[in-house]
């Protein structure tokens, strides 16, 4: 069975975007969104992305993680879904979440 590979911070910031926008698109989340923070009231925003799919996790986990480390998410982990959730939250927050979802502009 093949694991997962890690996503790189671009590759992590589209795939949330793209559930975003399907979710959108659905009619699940609203277009207006604000925030990545605002995500919460409509899903467990943390796992946008794939993150909360095992093979995922661990993936990640895996390679960021030290020899011994079962406890803390590793620093190289938190760094790189920390810089996804900003990336969005500035996304969002620039209203392009809604240009996109519209067909405007879509990138």
């Amino acid at each position: 069975m093949n694991q997962p590979k890690v996503p790189t911070l671009d590759e992590l910031v589209k795939a949330i975007k793209d559930e975003i926008l399907q979710a959108m698109r659905d009619g699940d989340f609203p277009t207006d969104v604000p925030s990545f923070s605002a995500l919460h009231d409509h899903c467990d925003a943390n796992c946008l992305g794939g993150l909360c799919e095992t093979g995922t996790f661990d993936a990640i986990w895996n390679h960021f993680s030290t020899p011994g480390n079962t406890d803390d998410m590793p620093q190289g982990m938190l760094d790189l879904i920390n810089g996804a959730q900003n990336a969005v939250h500035e996304w969002l927050a620039s209203g392009q979440a809604k240009t996109e979802v519209n067909g405007i502009n879509a990138a």
